[in-house]
């Protein structure tokens, strides 16, 4: 498996939360790491959110690279490896 770190971020840097994947286990914290192995920023965070709960997530990304409204740093083929896992990404239950 991977151990790595990687974030997604706003492009102001207001909004940033960082993951953390070691041993098959991720966990998440708020702010930025000083090298993520790579970042994903987007130009702001509904934006982001957006992109994140699309239904086709991988055109999503790829106009939102295209329009240059998500700008990729680091390795990108780690980012493609994200890509992979952003699928099984489900939103949160509203609670009543």
């Amino acid at each position: 498996g991977k151990d790595l770190t990687f974030q997604l971020q706003t492009a102001d840097g207001k909004v940033a939360r960082h993951f953390v994947v070691n041993d098959q286990r991720i966990r998440s914290a708020s702010g930025t790491v000083a090298e993520p192995a790579f970042a994903i920023v987007f130009r702001d965070a509904a934006f982001g959110f957006d992109t994140l709960q699309a239904k086709n997530k991988q055109l999503a990304f790829m106009k939102g690279i295209q329009d240059k409204d998500i700008q990729i740093k680091g390795n990108p083929a780690l980012v493609i490896w994200f890509q992979g896992l952003v699928k099984y990404l489900k939103p949160r239950k509203k609670t009543a």
